[in-house]
């Protein structure tokens, strides 16, 4: 078994994914991988002087070099292999820790690492010493008010990273989709970092939407201005009252076009309305709703686009549509949904 140290790089800079946090967790279980992340926890508790980094990505290009040159000189291989049980080879622990130097200097994002208890960052509300890390169950809707005044409301399935106060920046990260009233301060502008999109306000109210199943970040603005931007270009596009743009992977950021800004809140009351989306937006969120779970003897479907109503009371009349769209037959049985094509 292989422990991936870029993995642990995006955890200690606070950019880690929720598969980093599901495998570490399970790898967790195990006492002897336990006892030696303990003790790498102990090097990186130590507060950090602030630099110039992001992601995680700018933590492990700023590492490379020095990992490469530890190559050169014959050292083992930065993926350390682990005995059957996790049981860490002792002659690989001096290379360890050499890693976890490097790390210190290199690795701190916004300030501070942030593994307090090692046995508790990887659970569904962390908190640590300078962050709070919120996700939003099945069927759940959160509120959260951050230090600043500012008002969140996260959709379920969704989790948001935020400092537990705001100081000379006010930084968070979203994973899925959340509603935001941010108090106005000019001085410290409001960032919301959601997979490849950054978006930049002073004080207003505006929606993300950043969900695996879709290549794109949507961003839909209430009141106010907001600027958005792809993090790989940083050009920033601004929306006003009413508009909607969209950040693409491929760096670009579409046209603001207006929309129903409060259609596009609903789901706050269970509600959403998709419009030319694929079959797996629309059951995905059903899944994150209801828990709903799905077989398929044709995946192909789940490319097949649609545009429909979704609210509480017609969850039948959606699976509905999209039998029909897809000419599909639909079984039913306690949360597993099957879709079994037809013939033609």
């Amino acid at each position: 078994m292989l422990i991936k140290w870029k993995r642990i790089a995006r955890v200690l800079s606070g950019e880690e994914t929720k598969k980093d946090r599901k495998m570490l967790k399970k790898r967790l279980k195990n006492p002897d991988f336990s006892k030696y992340m303990a003790k790498l926890q102990t090097i990186f508790s130590m507060k950090q002087k602030k630099m110039d980094l992001t992601d995680a990505d700018d933590v492990w290009n700023r590492i490379r070099q020095d990992i490469d040159h530890i190559r050169m000189q014959g050292e083992n291989h930065l993926e350390l292999p682990f005995h059957d049980q996790f049981g860490v080879r002792k002659k690989n622990m001096k290379m360890i820790f050499r890693i976890a130097a490097m790390l210190i200097l290199t690795a701190a994002v916004s300030g501070y690492f942030f593994m307090d208890d090692i046995n508790q960052v990887f659970t569904t509300t962390k908190q640590t010493s300078e962050y709070r890390v919120v996700s939003a169950g099945v069927g759940e809707t959160i509120r959260i008010q951050a230090s600043d005044g500012t008002r969140i409301i996260l959709d379920a399935g969704s989790e948001l990273r935020y400092p537990k106060v705001f100081k000379d920046r006010r930084d968070v990260y979203l994973e899925g989709e959340a509603y935001f009233e941010v108090v106005a301060n000019k001085d410290v502008p409001f960032y919301v970092h959601a997979d490849h999109a950054l978006v930049k306000v002073v004080g207003t109210r505006f929606n993300v939407r950043s969900w695996d199943e879709a290549p794109e970040v949507s961003v839909t603005v209430m009141e106010g201005k907001v600027a958005v931007s792809n993090k790989k270009t940083e050009r920033l596009r601004y929306l006003v009252k009413g508009e909607q743009s969209k950040i693409q992977t491929n760096g670009n950021v579409t046209e603001p076009v207006k929309v129903d800004s409060e259609k596009q809140i609903s789901w706050m009351n269970h509600e959403i309305h998709f419009e030319n989306a694929s079959v797996k937006e629309v059951l995905a969120q059903l899944e994150r709703w209801y828990g709903y779970k799905y077989s398929f003897s044709d995946t192909s479907i789940l490319n097949q686009r649609l545009t429909v109503h979704l609210g509480e009371e017609n969850i039948s009349d959606v699976f509905m549509l999209i039998g029909l769209v897809t000419n599909t037959g639909i079984s039913h049985k306690d949360s597993l949904i099957q879709f079994i094509s037809k013939r033609r």
